[in-house]
C-alpha cells in the first residue's frame, strides 16, 4: 500500500514545483530545484516528498526561510489520490475525466494562490485533455457541451449582475469541469467554495483578495 503512496507523493512534487514555477514565470524544466529565497539548490535528501518537509521543520536548509505549506499539502494530497486509486480500483476510463478534474483544481489552486490568476498554459492544457476523454465516454458529447453552455451563460449573467462577484479565470474553469460534472455538481462546487472563502476571510480577516480557486 505504501508503493501508490510514495509514487503519487513524488508525483504531487513535481506537480508542485510545475505549478509554482509557472506563476512565478520560471522555467519548468531548468534549474535544477532551488530555494526560491537564497537560490541554492537542494541536496538528494531534501528532494525526499514530505519526510523532508517534516526534518526540515518547514524551512530552508540554508537560510532558514519558510517553505510555502502548500508543497507538503501537494505531495500528501496527489500521494493520497494515487493511494485511493489503487484500494478502491478506480483506475477506470469512465473516471479519467474526473482525475483531470481533481489535478487541474490542485495546481491551479496553487498559481491562484501565489499570483491570483488561473494559469492559462495549465487551464487550457487540461481543458484539451477532459475534452477529449469526454470523448471516450457513452454519452453523447452534445449533452456535455449543453451543460457546458449553460453553466457559463449562467454564469456570465451572475458577473453582469453582480461585478465582480466572479473572477474570469474562475468563469472558465468552472465551465470546463461542467463539460463531465454537469451543472448540478458545479452549483454545489461554487456554493462550497464560496462558504469555506467566507469562513477563511472571517476568520483570518482578509476580505480581499482571496483566490477562489483555492478553495
Amino acid at each position: 500500500m505504501l508503493i501508490p503512496f510514495i509514487l503519487g507523493s513524488i508525483f504531487g512534487s513535481f506537480l508542485a514545483l510545475l505549478s509554482q514555477r509557472l506563476a512565478l514565470k520560471q522555467s519548468a524544466i531548468t534549474p535544477r530545484s532551488h530555494c526560491q529565497k537564497c537560490q541554492t539548490q537542494l541536496a538528494w535528501w531534501q528532494l525526499i516528498p514530505i519526510i523532508s518537509f517534516i526534518i526540515l521543520k518547514g524551512r530552508c536548509h540554508h537560510c532558514q526561510t519558510k517553505l510555502p505549506t502548500y508543497l507538503l499539502v501537494m505531495e500528501a494530497l496527489v500521494g493520497l489520490l494515487a493511494l485511493a486509486l489503487k484500494v478502491f480500483d478506480l483506475w477506470q476510463v469512465s473516471l479519467l475525466p474526473l482525475l483531470l478534474i481533481i489535478l487541474s483544481g490542485l495546481l491551479l489552486s496553487i498559481t491562484d494562490l501565489i499570483d491570483l490568476i488561473v494559469e492559462p498554459r495549465i487551464f487550457y492544457f487540461f481543458t484539451l485533455t477532459i475534452t477529449l476523454t469526454i470523448w471516450l465516454l457513452p454519452t453523447p458529447f452534445t449533452f456535455h457541451l449543453s451543460s457546458a453552455l449553460a453553466v457559463y451563460l449562467s454564469l456570465e449573467l451572475l458577473s453582469i449582475l453582480l461585478p465582480n462577484s466572479l473572477g474570469g479565470g474562475d468563469l472558465k474553469l468552472l465551465t470546463s469541469w461542467s463539460l463531465f460534472l454537469g451543472w448540478e455538481a458545479v452549483t454545489v462546487i461554487i456554493c462550497l467554495a464560496s462558504s469555506f472563502a467566507l469562513c477563511y476571510a472571517i476568520l483570518r480577516k482578509l476580505l480581499l483578495n482571496c483566490p477562489l480557486c483555492l478553495f
